[in-house]
Formats: structure tokens, C-alpha cells, sequence
């Protein structure tokens, strides 16, 4: 079997627990800290391997479900302008996706957002343009070839940007061939941050008795360090910090940022938080392009509540297993500097910090915002993406088997998620063949859509849908599936096998002995397939496998 359920997406990531005590930089502010220039360093070498199995966790934000509450959430934000008579029908409007990493948020988000405008008369007609940004050119190009993305490109509804959140004030779209500048974009915008916030860079402070410090970070190591830019130093340091008196009213140049800080300082007796000056300067960055008007829908491990701030803990430091670092994303700050400016912050107001959401709007004079607070309770509160995770890893922890039909409910509640075919594979295949022929149907519709919503990284669905068709006795689709296997993972002595066993299906003996022969040359000593091949060879093959 190839990749494990939800093997690359643990509820939350590990700080790490071999003490670190050699100090390899002290009294620097965190925004200012080397740990930044190596996390940079990371994403540029690791590409699209950085959302690699047990590597920098991706599916609670990237799943079918997350991107289907996204675009419901969206889609009531521009229901909204368009009551309101702020769009530009003339003119596209931008939807931009910060760090867009494996590009499956955005591959599901498209099909959803595409579902809805055809369904939405109001929305009939609009030109939205999605653009996917990163600052890793290898990450840009990867995305433009992937073939599960190249019909937006045709259908002109999906661009790209080589885009650097923290530094460029300018969007040069790769396709279109314009740059979105300060003041050039015709219609309000909408800014996507997935995961982003939560590693992009902070400045740390502690309020104590009415007292605002600063945290000053101190980076350590497990061990002497002679290269400071060594990929592997993430693995071993960690943060510690030393305080120090400030007066916020002189710590920043942005009158916004001196704003949060000294309201944090009044209205805490004692508090500890990062600042997300990373965040802070990307919203105005966009603020600029759209002159003012703009939505941020932003996910992310995440502090939203005053119970979450009122403490003198160190901020969390969190090492993932591939490379990189986050630290628990300020969307507290956030919401705050939004509503200070005069605009909205809808937020989910959980205590679980693995995914908290929230639609972030400037101010809109003349608008009402009635469709986007009721798409985003229903898709974001009521039952959203955090609920959604904690459900189907909750199962499948739970839980070594589970019958059929609550794995076809599953499939259907996340929008066809693929990596609960991962999940369940083994109790599918156990399952299935005793099913009754409606429940059979029914599975075999399920893995159908739940391919059409596949988007292909390391792990082969193709391989896994061949092996339980060919249990379900469908061996024309188990057939295709095997074949997109060897085409996009190449050969392997299972996939081999199940095309054999497709083949005796079909009765096509002695074409199933020249696939197990092919098996034989990778694994001679594989007994499954030396079995059956003998058993073909003497005319006495059965029906094919029942398990």
C-alpha cells in the first residue's frame, strides 16, 4: 500500500524536546531574528516537497471541504457588493491566494467557486480571476504545468504571480501579462491566507501590571553552530526570550501598529502576544492595490480570544518534522487593527487552535453585510473546517473499521475528500464485496467523483481505486485506474497484479499471465502473484479475488 491516512497532517505540530542551551543569538527583536532568513531559506530549496507526507502539515486548511466553506463564504461576499452596486462588471475581479503551496486549496476552491456562479443569478457574468502567488519560482512553475489546474488557465479564470508577501507591493500576473500596482485594480479584492500568517514574521511583547515589554528573542541550539545559514539548524534550535520596557508610542512608524500596541497595554493587566507585522504589511499592500476594499478570509492556527492572551507564556515555537517553523497565528491583532480602521472581523470563536477562520473586511460605506455573515456562520461556524477535521481524524483514530455507509456519508459531508479513500481503503476492500448491489453502485459513484476532485501530489489514489474496483468485479474501471497508476507512478508488482486480476474478470487468461510475469520481474519471491499465475497456467483460474 502506498502513504498512510492523513500521514502528513497531525492535529498539531511538536516543538521540539531535546533541550537546546547553546545561545547562538540573544537581544534581537523577533522580527529581526536569523529564524526568519532560514525558514525563507527552507521554502525556496524544498519547492512543492515541503507539503510532502509528514512534512509541513497542509490537509486541515487544503481538503475539499475547507475550499467548498471558502467559496460559499466568498460567494456571499460578492453577492453582497453586487446588492450594493460596487462591482465593475467590466472588470475582473481579483481573488489572490497568499503562499499557495501545494495548489490543491486552490484547484477545490476554483470547482466550488465555478459551481456556485452558475447557480447564483446574480453572479452570472462576473470575470474572476483567481491568481496563486508564491515566492519560490519553482513552486509558480510547478503550478502553471499541473495538469489538474490547466483548464482554469484556458477557461482565463486562474492566474499566477511570483508574489513575495512581506516585501512587493506589486502583482505581475504571468498569463494576463499586467501588474496590479497601487490604485490600479477597478474592483474591491479578495485575499486568501491559508496557513500563511502563522510563519511570516512577528514581533513578540508582554504587558505586565500595565507595563508593555518587549520580548527579545534569544535563539538557541542544541549544539555549537559554525553556519548560521546551515539547512539543517531548524531541526536543532529553539526560542527563548528576555524582556525589555518599551513605550509604544514610539515603537512603530504605522500609527495602526502603536494603535494595537497601546491598546493592548490598556486594556490588559497581563497579557502575551505576538505582533503579525508580516500580516500587517501584506493587507496594506493589498489596501493599496484595491483602493481600500477588501476582504482577507484567512485560516490558520490561531489566538482569537482574550482568554488565550491573558497569560505571561513564552509564545509557542513550533518545529515541523519537514523543515520549517510557525508560531500560533495573532488573528486577535488582526481582527482588531481591521475594526479600528472602521471595518468588519467575523471571526470563529473557538478554544481550538488547530484552525480558526475569519473574514476580515474593510470599511464599505453603503454596504450591508448580510450575505457574507450569513454564508460565513453556516460554512465557517455552525459545522466548519476545524469541526470537519476533527471528525473524519477522530474516526479514523477511533475506529479499525466502519461500516460502508458511513464511509460513503463521510465522502459525501467533505465534498468527495480523496484522503479518506486513504483513510478507509482497507475497510473498503473488506467491506465491498459483501455490500448489496445498490450499496456497491452507490461506492463505486462515490469513487468516481471522489476521483474527478482528486488533485494528484506524491500519494496514488489511481492505485487504490484500481484495488477496490477490482474487489467491486468492475474490472473495466479498475483497469483505468491501474493504467493512470503506472502512468504517473510507474511500475509496481500490487499494480501489476490488480490489472491481472482485472484481466481474469474479463477472461483474458493469458494476457493476466503476461502482467504477473512483469509482476514476477520486480518480486520474484511474491507468492500472491506466483499463485495465481500457476493457477492461470493450468486453466483453472477462478472468478478473481474476493478480498
Amino acid at each position: 500500500m502506498r502513504g498512510g491516512p492523513f500521514a502528513d497532517n497531525p492535529p498539531m505540530p511538536e516543538a521540539p524536546r531535546t533541550e537546546a542551551t547553546v545561545v547562538i543569538e540573544e537581544g534581537r527583536r523577533l522580527s529581526e531574528s536569523l529564524i526568519w532568513r532560514l525558514q525563507r531559506g527552507f521554502y525556496a530549496r524544498a519547492g512543492l516537497a515541503a507539503w510532502k507526507p509528514k512534512a509541513v502539515p497542509f490537509y486541515i486548511t487544503s481538503n475539499a471541504f475547507t475550499a467548498r466553506a471558502y467559496a460559499r463564504t466568498v460567494a456571499g461576499f460578492l453577492r453582497d457588493l453586487v446588492a450594493a452596486g460596487q462591482v465593475d462588471r467590466t472588470a475582473p475581479v481579483h481573488l489572490v491566494e497568499l503562499a499557495a503551496g501545494s495548489g490543491q486549496f486552490a484547484c477545490f476552491f476554483l470547482r466550488r467557486l465555478a459551481e456556485i456562479q452558475e447557480e447564483v443569478p446574480s453572479l452570472a457574468g462576473l470575470d474572476l480571476r483567481y491568481v496563486m502567488t508564491d515566492f519560490a519560482e519553482s513552486n509558480v512553475a510547478a503550478w502553471e504545468a499541473h495538469e489538474r489546474l490547466a483548464p482554469f488557465q484556458d477557461q482565463g479564470r486562474l492566474d499566477f504571480a511570483l508574489f513575495d508577501l512581506e516585501r512587493d507591493r506589486e502583482l505581475r500576473l504571468r498569463r494576463a501579462g499586467v501588474t496590479l500596482s497601487a490604485g490600479s485594480v477597478a474592483n474591491p479584492m479578495v485575499l486568501l491566507a491559508n496557513y500563511a500568517f502563522d510563519s511570516t514574521t512577528q514581533d513578540a511583547f508582554q504587558v505586565q501590571d500595565g507595563v508593555l515589554h518587549e520580548r527579545l528573542a534569544r535563539v538557541l541550539s542544541t549544539q555549537e553552530e559554525r553556519d548560521l545559514d546551515d539547512p539543517g539548524l531548524l531541526q536543532r534550535i529553539q526560542v527563548r526570550y528576555d524582556l525589555a520596557p518599551v513605550d509604544e508610542t514610539k515603537r512603530y512608524e504605522d500609527p495602526r501598529l502603536r494603535s494595537l500596541l497601546e491598546g493592548y497595554r490598556r486594556d490588559y493587566a497581563e497579557a502575551s502576544f505576538l505582533l503579525p507585522l508580516g500580516a500587517f504589511r501584506c493587507v496594506r499592500t493589498f489596501e493599496a492595490l484595491c483602493g481600500g476594499r477588501l476582504l482577507l478570509l484567512t485560516g490558520d492556527k490561531a489566538i482569537t480570544r482574550d482568554d488565550e492572551i491573558e497569560h505571561a507564556k513564552d509564545p509557542t515555537f513550533y518545529i515541523h518534522a519537514g523543515g520549517a517553523f510557525s508560531f500560533l497565528a495573532n488573528l486577535h491583532a488582526l481582527a482588531r487593527g481591521f475594526e479600528q480602521a472602521g471595518g468588519t472581523a467575523l471571526v470563529v470563536d473557538r478554544r481550538d487552535q488547530r484552525l480558526k477562520v475569519a473574514a476580515l473586511l474593510t470599511a464599505f460605506p453603503g454596504v450591508e453585510w448580510d450575505e457574507t455573515r450569513l454564508a460565513f456562520r453556516r460554512s465557517q461556524e455552525d459545522f466548519g473546517p476545524a469541526d470537519y477535521h476533527a471528525l473524519v481524524f477522530g474516526l479514523r483514530q477511533q475506529n479499525a473499521t466502519m461500516p460502508l455507509q458511513v464511509i460513503l456519508s463521510q465522502l459525501r459531508l467533505g465534498g468527495w475528500d480523496y484522503e479518506l479513500v486513504f483513510s478507509w481503503r482497507d475497510p473498503i476492500v473488506k467491506l465491498a464485496p459483501q455490500a448489496p448491489a445498490w450499496q456497491q453502485a452507490d461506492l463505486a459513484d462515490a469513487l468516481e467523483r471522489v476521483w474527478e476532485e482528486y488533485y494528484p501530489l506524491q500519494r496514488d489514489l489511481a492505485f487504490e481505486l484500481a484495488r477496490i474496483f477490482v474487489v467491486l468485479k468492475r474490472p473495466q474501471q479498475a483497469l483505468r485506474f491501474a493504467h493512470e497508476s503506472l502512468r504517473t507512478h510507474g511500475p509496481h508488482e500490487l499494480t501489476y497484479l490488480s490489472i491481472a486480476y482485472s484481466c481474469v474478470l474479463l477472461g483474458r487468461h493469458a494476457e493476466a499471465v503476461s502482467w504477473l510475469d512483469r509482476a514476477l520481474e520486480l518480486t520474484p519471491d511474491n507468492p500472491a502473484v506466483a499463485s495465481l499465475r500457476a493457477t492461470l497456467l493450468k486453466g483453472s483460474a477462478g472468478s478473481g479475488p474476493d478480498a
